[in-house]
């Protein structure tokens, strides 16, 4: 009888120890992969974000400020082209929602980008036009700190 107890006791450390296992893998591989932009991570007390000043990490986007320290979120975001690209970035930042819609308004005038509104709520909403494409630019707050931005470019169509 103790060695059948010792034998099921053998078989029951092995199907724990697999399901811990495969929890363990199930939860690595659900993360959200994010990359880089490049820069010290935010939230120094400055009142607006300091534009990120790595220009390999921003060669796809030259044509839209990056907060320094953002970090882009890979499986939410889908760009087409590279000097006109459009698509959707999605990306994480340590700034606040406040600190992220005073960069947008003051920093997308200088690369050129006209407002056309803006909506400040818990989903601040900014629109932006430069020739022929439209920004939509989305900003929410973090879980526990910091922002979610969403831009979205698209060309700009007559309907």
């Amino acid at each position: 009888m103790k060695v059948h107890i010792s034998f099921l006791a053998t078989a029951g450390f092995r199907i724990f120890a697999t399901a811990i296992l495969f929890l363990l893998t199930l939860n690595l591989t659900a993360c959200t992969q994010t990359a880089s932009f490049g820069g010290a991570s935010g939230g120094d007390g400055a009142a607006v974000p300091p534009v990120q000043q790595e220009a390999a990490t921003l060669a796809n986007f030259t044509d839209i400020p990056i907060p320094e320290g953002a970090k882009m979120n890979v499986e939410e975001t889908l760009v087409v082209g590279f000097d006109k690209w459009f698509g959707k970035l999605t990306f994480q930042s340590g700034y606040s929602p406040e600190e992220l819609y005073a960069f947008y308004r003051e920093r997308l005038p200088q690369y050129q980008w006209r407002a056309i509104s803006s909506v400040r709520a818990l989903t601040n909403i900014l629109s932006y036009e430069l020739a022929d494409r439209i920004l939509q630019l989305q900003i929410q707050g973090g879980t526990l700190s910091g922002s979610k931005v969403v831009i979205i470019v698209s060309p700009r169509g007559s309907y």
